[in-house]
């Protein structure tokens, strides 16, 4: 039987099988032990020396959940399946392929080392051979496009206070060792104030998507990858630390290498290479008091005095190539936020970051919205406060998570004291129109309203030449996200109004308000039919794209029309005609709301 569950602006469409086969009672032991649950919780440590190992890697075999070990090296894994195996890893260490039972009430994994090699050459003082090693790994950069689900987190931290919380999924475009695109698929971010201060970083996303290892990156320190061979042996000193054979007998060298300028405009650390096929396993950037870093404040005159920049890259190698695995982005940004009441007051901001590459063999279906590149391409801030909260996204889609940290984020967002993304881009307790300006705006039976541009009427006049319909622009869309399970398909639609395309360069009077608002509610309306046409019947994904196509030209056709019509709201004939037609739809007057008959502004403005 086929199901469909309504709530406002979601469609889920829900198999449910009618009839259930009984089973002989011989099997409900074995039944019952394979759907026993098996949680794990474990520090990672190294079998030797008994240090913690943090950030390695800690997959379930259906590859869909896993996490990544801490600072103090805990995971933690909730909810796997008794027939699942683990998969833990780290660049230097003996991988770890078991059934999950085979954990079960340990406090402690160890991890092995890869025994080293110790061969000649780690005894040479000349390491004039790691130069051409270095080189060598130009040589080998897969020019092969990839594309895969990828998750996104950053917390940020002043005196242990979490500040900030920010969690996204893309589809990563990915080409040789760098990525090369982020398509946005969801997200959402919690902040709490420190001292009645905020801090928001808004582009992460960018500033990963923009660090090449082998190009000059703007707002980075150079780093050994980017420069000549002749240039690498002017600017850094290498050596070789350590050598040894990973799991499938490739040897791999770990070279360290300092920059000869300690002035800070370089990165320092360490990489792994496959020293036989030339591949770039992982590497550490680091820059201690950095001179060249990719932030600036938000305000002036606030400055900042200080940054140290943490950057890991790891790769795994999938048929022939290297793939990007994870990028854990860790800085410390150290300010003066007092200095404009000449207050020296310095505070230290850290934020940890890690963005996880988790499946090559399946893509997020990306919502269709247009952003508007030149403001929003790579801002997750702004992107994630177009976007509605989507529940069954986040609570019944069985997406990658940092298990070991999903109580705590939980915790975050749920705070009182957190402001979510709701209440960032809106009115709140700190701030009457939300911290960003041009805001995203969903559609709702509360009335949106715009300031004029100038209080001086000549400065209208300076357009009287141009076309009329020059002189506006307005812009709303309908966001559109499908996301699929085994036995469902849920489809989430909301009308959204778009500050960074709409303009309307006319006095804001009680005509244009109504024009501007009534537009708002025709596209609404052509959602809502997109939302009926979606709820009849079972479709695949494929018709319900189609069916948004379709449904897009109509409503451009209709605007059109609306627009020719009303001319700016002056036609009140037409006005009316199209205010009987959103009045029947949608229950709202907007002629009575803006007094369009009366033209008595006063009343507008008392509301």
């Amino acid at each position: 039987m086929l199901s469909f569950f309504h709530c406002r602006h979601c469609i889920c469409i829900i198999l449910l099988f009618q009839s259930f086969v009984g089973l002989p009672a011989m099997y409900a032991q074995d039944m019952a032990d394979q759907s026993r649950v098996v949680n794990l919780e474990a520090k990672l440590v190294d079998k030797f020396t008994g240090e913690i190992i943090s950030y390695a890697n800690i997959f379930n075999s259906n590859g869909s959940r896993g996490t990544i070990s801490d600072d103090s090296g805990y995971f933690k894994l909730n909810s796997l399946n008794i027939s699942d195996s683990l998969t833990i890893s780290f660049i230097g260490y003996k991988t770890i392929k078991e059934p999950v039972t085979i954990f079960e009430g340990l406090d402690f994994i160890y991890m092995e080392t890869q025994i080293d090699i110790l061969s000649d050459v780690i005894l040479l003082s000349d390491y004039s051979f790691l130069y051409d090693l270095l080189a060598s790994c130009k040589r080998n950069i897969s020019s092969q496009s990839k594309t895969s689900k990828a998750y996104f987190e950053l917390e940020t931290y002043i005196n242990e206070q979490q500040v900030e919380q920010v969690e996204c999924y893309y589809n990563a475009s990915i080409r040789g060792y760098d990525i090369t695109d982020l398509k946005f698929k969801n997200g959402r971010i919690a902040v709490t104030d420190y001292n009645n201060r905020f801090f928001f970083s808004t582009a992460t996303g960018e500033i990963l998507h923009k660090h090449s290892l082998f190009k000059k990156n703007i707002g980075f320190p150079q780093g050994p990858l980017e420069l000549s061979k002749n240039k690498l042996k002017k600017k850094y000193d290498l050596s070789l630390i350590s050598n040894y054979a990973d799991e499938n007998e490739k040897e791999i060298y770990v070279v360290k290498f300092d920059p000869k300028d300690p002035s800070g405009n370089f990165f320092s650390g360490c990489i792994w290479i496959n020293r036989n096929d030339g591949f770039i396993v992982k590497i550490n950037l680091e820059s201690l008091k950095s001179k060249v870093y990719p932030f600036v404040p938000l305000f002036e005159p606030e400055r900042i005095n200080g940054v140290n920049l943490f950057l890991t890259k790891t790769y795994q190698l999938n048929e022939g190539q290297m793939d990007l695995k994870s990028v854990n982005f860790d800085y410390d940004l150290i300010y003066n936020p007092d200095i404009k009441r000449g207050i020296d007051t310095v505070q230290t901001k850290s934020t940890k970051a890690i963005f996880v590459v988790y499946d090559y063999t399946r893509q997020f279906e990306i919502p269709y919205f247009d952003f508007t590149k030149e403001y929003l391409v790579h801002n997750d801030y702004r992107k994630i406060s177009a976007v509605p909260y989507n529940s069954f996204f986040w609570e019944d889609m069985n997406v990658f998570k940092l298990s070991d940290r999903q109580g705590r984020i939980e915790n975050f967002y749920n705070n009182s004291a957190s402001l979510t993304h709701d209440k960032i881009f809106k009115s709140n307790k700190f701030s009457d129109k939300g911290f960003f300006e041009h805001q995203y705006t969903n559609w709702s039976e509360k009335r949106i309203f715009f300031r004029n541009h100038s209080s001086n009427p000549m400065d209208f006049e300076i357009y009287d030449g141009n076309i009329p319909s020059a002189r506006y622009n307005l812009e709303a869309q309908i966001y559109l996200d499908i996301n699929e399970t085994i036995d469902s398909t849920h489809v989430l639609s909301e009308t959204v109004f778009d500050p960074f395309k709409t303009f309307f360069w006319y006095p804001m009077d009680h005509k244009g308000l109504a024009f501007i608002n009534m537009y708002f509610d025709i596209v609404e309306i052509q959602r809502r039919e997109l939302e009926r046409e979606i709820g009849q019947h079972k479709l695949s994904i494929d018709r319900i794209k189609e069916l948004y196509v379709e449904r897009k030209e109509k409503t451009e056709q209709m605007c059109q029309a609306y627009f020719r019509s009303v001319e700016r709201g002056n036609n009140l004939k037409e006005m009316l005609k199209w205010n009987k037609y959103i009045k029947d739809e949608l229950h709202i007057d907007n002629v009575e709301i803006f007094q369009l008959q009366s033209g008595d502004m006063s009343i507008l403005l008392s509301k």
